[in-house]
Formats: structure tokens, sequence, C-alpha cells
């Protein structure tokens, strides 16, 4: 598998993702409202939550185990029967509780909160099939066309009826469409469960849960708890904010899935120094349009929320940079969170990952009820923080581990100087329309392309993804 390449494949279609995405946050916010819209994120938050006990962290297992060498043939067929075996059990309690209770806004989402749950689940378990298969690059199309599909379909319930049930609708379809060409596209031999290929599964995720589960918690923890302490009118402001935020990770992730099953399969054949040199350019990547990108926030956070979204999501300008700024953090972490599961070594993931996810409740709880949608994102900068310092810390004794330095700084240099040249440029130019906003993002991003390309090492560094 060419890493570099793959890695661009998935960044395009990421990108073709994060769009259709931005558009129909866009689109929606404008016509349900943040009140409505943010029924919605409340219902996605509790989708992914219980995520958490549908999966216990065997779809991440299932990449790792048909990346190695020796992979066992049963490896998919048991990794889809306890999968369905959890969901199974996780949808009988749900359906249970909520039909006896009357929590809102979730009780009236019960029905296809269930085929939720199986929809998500088996779409993430095919797609991380064709992951451990080393095809990494025919998932990112996928990807692309769930989030295509959600904002199509969307538009078209939400046109029939404008409430946030019909992006609920949109998006099982989305799923659902997945799932059925993932199914013809997996070459996965699908063989009947062993009780060997159950340990096996189950003894890389007893310690991928943890960084299964921090995942789903940080993503979705500090909406369900503004959704309680303060009201769901302002998770539709902080989820603006996130989305915003997450658009910036594009590479990052496309980096993080991409490394995974090519450090495991170099691993297991003890090619140490192929990992070693992967790593500094890995960091390298997952930085280098994030660093921009927060300085860019910093400049013109006020005016992107209220050009794209409308005056009544301003509340989110400020925690959009709070955010921003952890997502620099998040992409260091996301590179060594993959390194230590190609490693096998989730069990030292795990103890990082434990730390930050405690410190992460404890401060979402303390800081949204006295901060509101500011101390939401502020604990989850600061959670970011550990688990990426604990991270690196652990990943030191496995590997020679090497922190671009020099391209960081350079990165920094060229952002700077993005921003004073932006800074000047606002002075003659009005921030009255979202064209006026898009050229001058586009003029930034040529002014830091331009910057960062002039040192020799830097420049090689990024000709590495071409």
């Amino acid at each position: 598998m060419d890493v570099s390449r793959s890695t661009v494949n998935i960044a395009v279609a990421q990108i073709v993702s994060k769009v259709a995405g931005l558009v129909g946050t866009v689109l929606f916010a404008r016509i349900l409202g943040p009140e409505k819209l943010g029924t919605y994120f409340i219902f996605q938050a509790a989708l992914g939550i219980l995520t958490i006990f549908t999966d216990f962290g065997i779809s991440g297992a299932l990449v790792k185990r048909l990346s190695e060498e020796d992979s066992s043939e049963a490896v998919f067929g048991t990794a889809v029967v306890l999968v369905t075996a959890l969901v199974l059990a996780t949808s009988i309690i749900v359906s249970t509780v909520l039909n006896w209770s009357d929590i809102q806004p979730y009780a009236k989402f019960t029905n296809v909160l269930v085929v939720g749950l199986f929809l998500r689940e088996y779409r993430i378990l095919l797609i991380n099939s064709l992951r451990g298969e080393l095809r990494v690059s025919i998932t990112a199309p996928l990807e692309a066309l769930q989030k295509i599909a959600w904002l199509v379909l969307g538009f078209l319930f939400v046109t029939l009826e404008s409430e946030a049930i019909s992006l609920v609708y949109a998006l099982l379809a989305g799923n659902g469409l997945v799932i059925l060409i993932s199914v013809f596209l997996s070459d996965a031999p699908v063989r009947w469960p062993t009780k060997t290929a159950a340990i096996s599964l189950i003894d890389y995720a007893k310690y991928n849960i943890v960084g299964f589960v921090e995942g789903h918690l940080r993503q979705w923890t500090d909406t369900l708890l503004i959704g309680a302490i303060v009201g769901q009118s302002a998770v539709g402001a902080y989820e603006i904010a996130w989305r915003i935020a997450s658009s910036v990770m594009i590479f990052p992730a496309a980096i993080q899935i991409s490394v995974l099953p090519q450090i495991s399969s170099w691993d297991t054949k003890d090619e140490k120094q192929l990992i070693e040199d992967l790593i500094p350019q890995s960091l390298f990547g997952s930085f280098a349009l994030v660093v921009p990108s927060f300085f860019g926030v910093v400049l013109l956070s006020p005016e992107i929320i209220t050009q794209l979204f409308g005056k009544s999501y301003l509340a989110a300008s400020v925690p959009l940079i709070v955010l921003m700024f952890g997502k620099i953090l998040s992409a260091v972490e996301m590179v060594l969170k993959s390194l230590l599961s190609g490693l096998d070594k989730p069990d030292l993931r795990a103890k990082a990952v434990v730390i930050g996810l405690i410190l992460n409740i404890l401060l979402n709880v303390v800081f949204i009820s006295a901060f509101g949608i500011l101390g939401a994102a502020v604990a989850t900068t600061l959670s970011v923080s550990l688990t990426a310092g604990i991270t690196w810390w652990l990943s030191q004794p496995l590997i020679h581990l090497r922190f671009p330095r020099t391209e960081f700084v350079y990165s920094v240099i060229a952002s700077t100087v993005m921003l004073l040249v932006l800074f000047i440029l606002t002075e003659y130019i009005p921030m009255d329309t979202w064209y006026e906003i898009a050229m001058m993002i586009f003029v930034g991003a040529i002014i830091y392309t331009t910057v960062i390309l002039l040192p020799q090492k830097t420049r090689r560094a990024v000709l590495w993804y071409t």
C-alpha cells in the first residue's frame, strides 16, 4: 500500500465529504433554526454514545487483525457475529428504557435510534474490513458518498417536513447506501466464526475499546451535557463551532487512516526503520494545514459564523477559536494513536486515553455549568492537550520518535505572515458577504502555500504527498 497516495486520495474524498457536510449544515441551520437543528445533533450524539456499547472496539481490532500477515479467514465473520450480538443487546435495553420513560428529545426517536445503531455499526464494520485489507483508498469515496446522500436526501425530506426527523431519515438512508456498496467491494472471506478468531479480536479490542470510547465521548459528551445544562439552542451553536473546527482535520484524519494498517504490516515484518521515517512525515502532514486554519479563524471567526449560518449562531465564534487551537494538538495525537495501535500496543494508548477521558468529562461538567458552550470548548481542548502529551511520552520507548520541529516553526512563520497580510486587507475589504470571506480564505491559502514552500526542507516534505 502506498501511504502517501492513499493519504491524498482519502484527503480529496474527505474534502468532498466535509464540503457536503458544511453545505448541509449551513442550509439546514437556516431552514430549521438552532432549536430543531440542536435536536438532530442530540440524536447524533445519542447514536454516537450508544455505539460505544455496540462496538466495544471490535471494528478497530478488525483493521489490525486483517492487516496482519497471518490473518485468519474467520476474522471477518467472527467480527460480524460479535458486533451483531452487541447491537441486539443494546437495542433491547435502549428500547425498553425509552419506552418506559419519557426522556426528551430521545423518546420520540426510539425506533429510528435502534435502526440507526444497526446501520451505523455495519457500515463501520464493512469500511474497516476494507481498510484491514490495505484497500484504504476504496473507503474514501464511500465515506464521501454517505455525506452527499445525507445532504441530498436531507434537503428533499426537509422540504416535505421541516423537522429534525427529516435529517435523521437522511442519515439512516446514507448509511444504508454505503453498506450495500461495501458488501460488493469487500474481499474479506466470510467464514464461520471461530473461538480462536474471537479471542484474537477481543484480546486487541479490550484495550482498543478505551480509545474507541474516548473518541466518541470526546465528540459527543459535551453535546449531551450542553443540551442538559444549557438547552437545545446552545447545542445548535456549539455544534456549528465544532463542525467548522473539525473540517480542518481532513488531512490528519486521512493520515491516521492510512498509516495504521501500514505500520501494522511493517511491525509484523520488524521493519522499524520504515516506521521511524514515516512518523515525522506524517506529523508534518497532519499539522501543516491545521496551523494556518487556526490563525485564520482568530481573525475571521465572527464573520465566518454570521455570514454562513446567521447572527443567531454568533455565540459560536469564540468557542470556535478555542476548538481550532485544540485541533493542532489533536492532529499530533491522531498520528500517535495510529502508531501505538499499529505497533500492537493498545494498552499503552489506553493509559493516556483513560486520563484524558476522565478529565474531559469532569471539566465539561464544571466548565459548561460556569461558562456555557465556551466552557465546553475549553474543557475539550485541555483534555486533548493532556492526552497528546501522555501519548507522546508513552510512544518514545517503542521507536526513535522525532517531532518535525523545523517544519512546525516554518508552518507558524508562514501562518503569521498570512495573518498579517489578511489583517491589512480587512482594513480595505469589508467582510459583509460570504464570497468576500471565501476570497479572503483563498488569498490566505495562496500566501501560506507560497511561504511554506520557500524552504527546501518543507518543500521536500510537501512533495512527498504528491
